[in-house]
């Protein structure tokens, strides 16, 4: 056996050593076994040698190649991967929640509460969905319903159990509140916690407070019908990884609670004044 040193380790990207094995040798420059070369004579799916016949492969010379491979690959456009965090929780709530995704999130229970939508005179004049629902000319399930506000369950549910409440009374949007709807505004709460005791929830103010029940009006761009509307949403960790965008917790600049619409109202009552 001979003194000679070992041949020097590769590293692996970690740093450190992968095997003992000693660097592959490369061809110099321009000599017609570099990469550039190899990958050259590939025609037609064969490789062809100086003059054209078939070219005997040694395993040195087949490594050179599989690293020119290796190389022109490296070259390709990468995916940009730190999008990735922003993904990761709703891969979360996909593996976690991929049977109800399957079976569908409004709970069959809650649908056996409700009623049938009825004919109702008066609402001629809203032309929306909603106005249409008012009307009895849109089938709804309906879960309350008083002299002041109808309550029915959304078409598109974002958890187990997600109503619409809205007012008879034609207001179209959040926006449009004023000091002189918050009694209005207050029974939709009020109506909030009715279909909340009716549906399990032990302390309504408390499922608020922790984020686990919603209520809230939607402004731009996430505002589609012109129809004051209240999201009723329970349970909120149930909702789909879309919903968590569209009806966050707590308020947003495009979802803001009731309590924050009556502040709103009461500024612009105070701003027309002063003006």
């Amino acid at each position: 056996m001979s003194g000679a040193p070992p041949a020097a380790r590769r590293p692996c990207f970690t740093g450190e050593a992968k095997n003992s094995l000693p660097p592959p040798a490369r061809a110099p420059q321009g000599h017609p076994d570099t990469p550039t070369t190899l990958l050259a004579r590939r025609v037609g799916g064969k490789r062809k040698g100086k003059h054209g016949g078939p070219r005997r492969l040694d395993v040195g010379r087949g490594v050179v190649a599989g690293e020119a491979a290796h190389a022109a690959a490296s070259l390709q456009p990468q995916p940009d991967l730190s999008v990735l965090p922003f993904f990761a929780p709703c891969a979360n709530w996909a593996l976690q929640h991929r049977r109800t995704m399957m079976l569908g999130l409004a709970s069959a229970v809650h649908r056996a509460h409700a009623r049938e939508n009825a004919v109702r005179a008066g609402f001629d004049d809203n032309e929306t969905i909603f106005g249409r629902i008012l009307q009895g000319q849109v089938p709804a399930e309906i879960i309350y319903e008083d002299e002041l506000v109808l309550a029915f369950l959304d078409i598109n549910p974002a958890s187990t159990l997600h109503a619409q409440i809205i007012p008879k009374q034609r207001i179209r949007n959040a926006d449009a509140l004023t000091s002189a709807d918050i009694p209005l505004l207050d029974h939709m709460v009020r109506v909030a916690g009715q279909i909340a005791a009716a549906n399990d929830v032990a302390d309504f103010d408390a499922a608020r407070c922790n984020g686990t029940l919603s209520l809230g009006f939607h402004l731009p761009p996430f505002r589609t019908v012109d129809h004051l509307h209240m999201h009723y949403i329970w349970p909120m960790e149930k909702r789909s990884c879309i919903a968590r965008i569209k009806h966050p917790h707590p308020d947003v600049f495009w979802k803001i609670s009731p309590e924050t619409a009556k502040l709103n109202a009461l500024a612009r009552n105070q701003s027309s004044r002063e003006s």
